[in-house]
């Protein structure tokens, strides 16, 4: 069962830190500061019990649970995206007059 307390913000904070590799930049895309998006990822790790990423001189490295991990969270804020979008779909022709 998936653990209620993880929530889409920690989802969308890890998926947007993987893809700039950086907290700094990733922090500045999603309107956050970079102390929040650091609590963000610090209270999914312990979440789940594991260390998703690693920084370094270069930026952000993701362990290999952290590469499971993006692999799944990506495939699932796509998943919620085209639901959102065909929401707005059906509700946009239920709102069509002819």
């Amino acid at each position: 069962m998936i653990d209620r307390r993880i929530k889409f913000r920690h989802i969308q904070c890890f998926i947007e830190i993987c893809r700039e590799r950086s907290f700094k930049i990733a922090a500045e895309k999603l309107f956050l500061t970079q102390p929040a998006i650091s609590k963000t990822m610090k209270e999914l790790e312990g979440i789940m019990e594991a260390k998703l990423l690693t920084r370094n001189r270069a930026g952000v490295e993701l362990t290999r649970q952290g590469e499971v991990f993006l692999h799944f969270a990506e495939m699932s804020l796509a998943s919620l995206q085209q639901g959102l979008t065909g929401v707005e779909q059906v509700s946009a022709r239920g709102k069509t007059r002819l």
